[in-house]
């Protein structure tokens, strides 16, 4: 029977009246409702036919190209570098790709990729831990897999590009790359939203949810002071992320930030936080996680005052402990955001200014 004509009969049943006399009532049955399943009996579909139109399907968003791209690659739960660039060239029909570091500390660019006749070369700064370096390189394999177009570089990017991949291309194809700089452009936070999505872990099950949720609170602070000077470099859009995309995030985000303040870290950090921590007795991870605090803190203060180091490369004079994993990276991580308030950088902070009344107030506030 036909939809119309079932919501339109009339039916009537007896029932006994106020009085005690029956009484004849007459009613019609409702609608039924919608059925939210496809292909129920129920469910109207609008077709040319019967409503003189075309069902129009959801355009695909952004998004889901970003979740199709992880889709795609299924890589294993542990991967690396060389597995992530060998998916993408069986992917891309065997197109070579090589990954190349180069001492990008402090430009605009966090890694570019230059597209050559025969192959690609993606570069990645040399002070990049490996969690770093793995997500950097994602983030270039997501623009040549999204079919994202170029985009200006200053000179001196430029002009390192030069040197360090294609010495013979001109001016113009070496001004226009594909680079990772800002997310608020969307080609930018396609790429990233995509490398988020493909190296993020997982600690979705209960000790390790109970361990990520205690260091993200753990280092907070420190991605919220660090990133404050850059916003560009915060993925938006994250707001109901699950606890290891949001763990991901904010130690992703404190490496970005610690690579735009190497330029203003003044020299003699290391030798200031060896014969700090020496005399008071620091382990050598305890020293790590104090250099590291010392550095940003340092940092945030030439950048803030325009005190950028010059005549030295920046990326051979700082070294970064060995973090593999996500987990370990961030355990580290929350070390230096303990030591980040603490008083072993406040006395290198002192001793590098070349004040005694400095260090002589540190020891007595009053």
């Amino acid at each position: 029977m036909r939809e119309q004509d079932r919501t339109q009969r009339h039916w009537t049943q007896r029932r006994e009246g106020s009085d005690g006399t029956a009484e004849r009532v007459r009613w019609r049955r409702s609608p039924a409702p919608p059925s939210l399943e496809p292909g129920d009996p129920g469910e109207r579909r609008p077709t040319r036919r019967r409503d003189g139109m075309i069902p129009q399907r959801r355009r695909p968003s952004p998004a889901d190209a970003c979740h199709r791209f992880v889709r795609e690659f299924a890589l294993p739960a542990e991967f690396g570098v060389p597995e992530l660039v060998e998916r993408a060239v069986a992917m891309r029909g065997g197109r070579p790709i090589e990954v190349k570091a180069a001492d990008l500390a402090g430009t605009t660019p966090t890694g570019m990729v230059v597209s050559r006749r025969g192959h690609d070369v993606i570069l990645h700064p040399e002070t990049a831990t490996p969690v770093h370096r793995r997500h950097i390189v994602a983030h270039e394999i997501a623009h040549l897999m999204l079919g994202h177009d170029g985009h200006t570089v200053p000179e001196d990017v430029a002009e390192l590009c030069r040197a360090t991949v294609a010495p013979h291309l001109t001016d113009g194809l070496i001004r226009r790359l594909l680079g990772r700089t800002t997310f608020a452009e969307a080609g930018e936070h396609d790429a990233e939203l995509a490398a988020t999505l493909l190296c993020r872990p997982d600690f979705t099950r209960p000790p390790l949810a109970e361990w990520a949720e205690a260091v993200l609170e753990e280092i907070e602070f420190l991605r919220s002071t660090i990133t404050a000077p850059f916003p560009e470099i915060v993925l938006s859009g994250l707001g109901d992320a699950d606890l290891g995309t949001r763990l991901y995030r904010a130690v992703i985000e404190i490496r970005d930030a610690r690579l735009r303040l190497l330029p203003y870290v003044p020299a003699g950090v290391a030798t200031a936080v060896d014969r700090v921590c020496r005399a008071a007795g620091a382990g050598v991870a305890e020293r790590e996680a104090v250099r590291v605090a010392a550095e940003i803190t340092l940092g945030l203060d030439g950048y803030a005052a325009g005190r950028r180091t010059t005549g030295v490369r920046v990326g051979a004079q700082h070294r970064e402990p060995v973090c593999r994993t996500v987990r370990d990276e961030a355990e580290f991580l929350a070390g230096v955001a303990l030591a980040f308030d603490g008083g072993l950088v406040a006395q290198v902070r002192c001793s590098l200014s070349g004040g005694e009344i400095c260090a002589a107030r540190a020891r007595h506030p009053w």
